[in-house]
């Protein structure tokens, strides 16, 4: 009896499930699905839009700027990696120097 129940059970929880999967309609799900795909496409095409017209008119507005302080970048960084080349050339010198002092005092 209590095996018979017990198979009576799983029967009637299959047949709950096929129902619910019977009675789901695929057609509003799919509606809705398509929707919200097309809601955050919409969303995304906009904000990208605005944001590439916004850079656009920054760019019209300050490009000669921006140009002229790369570039003053640029030579500046350059000028800095030549005095610092200068400055360690320099200081081998005082370097080999020292280490020649130390190691003959050390003897």
């Amino acid at each position: 009896m209590f095996v018979i129940n017990r198979t009576l059970n799983v029967f009637d929880v299959l047949f709950s499930a096929a129902e619910t999967i019977s009675e789901f309609d695929y057609v509003e799900f799919g509606e809705k699905l398509i929707t919200f795909f097309a809601t955050i496409a919409a969303i995304i095409v906009g904000f990208t839009s605005y944001v590439y017209t916004a850079v656009q008119l920054w760019w019209e507005d300050n490009n000669e700027t921006i140009l002229t302080r790369g570039f003053q970048f640029v030579i500046h960084t350059m000028d800095f990696a030549h005095e610092v080349y200068i400055a360690g050339k320099d200081f081998r010198s005082i370097v080999n120097s020292f280490t020649a002092y130390t190691s003959a005092k050390v003897r």
